[in-house]
């Protein structure tokens, strides 16, 4: 068992009484001391804040849609890489918060680490995946004009799944490791989250118009961006992140 006793001031003494005989060299004991307790519960519901309005924010441009039973003025390959780069984050996330063996691996890999996927991460992907589908639906559903992917969109998504095919194979024949196969999947959904917008904005100055996409998508989705550099802010500051990284 552990057991803190206060000690001189901001510091804490904790002593260890092991009553078995069994040593284990890999054991290790979490502390996590922050500064304040009301920064810790400013920072989870800053945390909460931003998964509600980037939840919502996916909805106001499939109602626009909806609406005008029109989906032009909205990019095609932004579309595309928005479904592309939410389904494999909904494969990152379950694969790491459900898979025994995939968790095993990571603990293999950083044996001091916590599995850094929580249910909220999955639950908001997995809606995302299904908003962003149901855009994509629509897409295809509704009049679109003379709108078309792009040859370059078409290349990127077809190259991306054809690799995650690829990899699936190598992971069912022991070739490559799941925990490899779910990093590929985040690595593309960052690279997604870059450049999905080039193509939406492009065709917004090529138009000279930005009819047809919902501005309460970008209010929504900047707020939610805000709120979440501050819940990191909040999170560095209480537990002294920016400290230890001056330290090494």
């Amino acid at each position: 068992c552990v057991e803190p006793e206060p000690c001189l001031t901001g510091f804490v003494l904790f002593t260890a009484h092991s009553y078995m005989l069994y040593y284990d060299s890999d054991a290790f004991v979490r502390i996590r001391v922050g500064r304040a307790r009301a920064l810790a519960t400013l920072a989870e519901v800053v945390g909460w804040i931003y998964f509600v309005i980037w939840t919502v924010s996916f909805w106001p441009q499939n109602i626009s849609h909806f609406r005008r039973k029109s989906v032009i003025g909205y990019n095609l390959d932004f579309a595309a890489l928005n479904v592309t780069g939410f389904i494999f984050y909904s494969f990152y996330n379950s694969g790491i918060y459900f898979s025994k063996r995939i968790q095993s691996e990571y603990e293999e890999w950083f044996p001091r680490s916590e599995i850094p996927i929580l249910l909220n991460d999955v639950v908001y992907a997995f809606h995302a995946a299904f908003a962003t589908g149901v855009t994509l639906v629509q897409c295809y559903v509704y009049e679109r004009g003379d709108q078309r992917m792009s040859l370059l969109g078409k290349l990127f998504t077809g190259v991306a799944w054809s690799a995650a095919a690829i990899q699936l194979v190598l992971c069912l024949t022991s070739v490559m490791t799941w925990l490899t196969f779910m990093y590929y999947f985040s690595y593309i959904k960052l690279v997604v989250t870059m450049i999905k917008y080039i193509p939406q904005a492009w065709f917004n100055y090529k138009r000279k118009s930005t009819r047809g996409w919902s501005i309460w998508f970008i209010y929504m989705d900047f707020s939610g961006g805000i709120n979440a550099l501050l819940q990191m802010l909040f999170i560095a500051y209480n537990y002294g992140e920016r400290e230890r990284e001056r330290e090494r």
